[in-house]
């Protein structure tokens, strides 16, 4: 006789089975099950950032795989053009929420001190879309989402 499903599992819908891959380990399903997500060790950073991707529980796609995996392999690269740009947004913000004591930036590396990288997402789509999101302790309402489609830079916005 199959056994049934706990009560629980039955009316918390939170309790969804983790997904696992073999680039990625163990995903939870979050954000209204649209998206699976882990901490994970980015090698180019050293740190434990988050890897949202979207995708349903049969897991992420082989081209969402092959993505990060770019992005892994180049990551140093792609840094300078995507801190040269997030520089100018950095300073608009600073200019438009002088309540928060925001460092003031003279060069671009001196950003990863202050807004380090907190989230790569990894979308589905045309173009391949994925976003990095720079998150400071100064404000953990806001982060900085530099948007990419077909591996280039497409644009950069400040967002709750």
């Amino acid at each position: 006789m199959p056994t049934k499903p706990s009560l629980l599992s039955r009316i918390w819908p939170f309790l969804s089975k983790r997904v696992h891959h073999r680039t990625f380990g163990a995903l939870k399903p979050c954000r209204n099950g649209n998206y699976l997500r882990t901490k994970a060790d980015f090698e180019p950073t050293g740190d434990r950032v988050w890897l949202l991707i979207r995708a349903d529980k049969s897991g992420p796609t082989h081209i969402q795989e092959k993505i990060y995996l770019q992005i892994e392999k180049h990551y140093r690269a792609m840094l300078p053009r995507v801190l040269k740009s997030l520089l100018a947004e950095y300073q608009k913000v600073r200019r438009v929420q002088p309540a928060i004591p925001w460092p003031e930036v003279t060069k671009p590396a001196e950003l990863l001190k202050i807004i380090p990288l907190d989230a790569i997402w990894l979308e589905q789509g045309p173009g391949h879309p994925f976003v990095f999101s720079f998150q400071s302790e100064l404000d953990k309402d806001h982060e900085f989402h530099v948007f990419f489609r077909d591996g280039k830079l497409e644009s950069i916005a400040f967002e709750h």
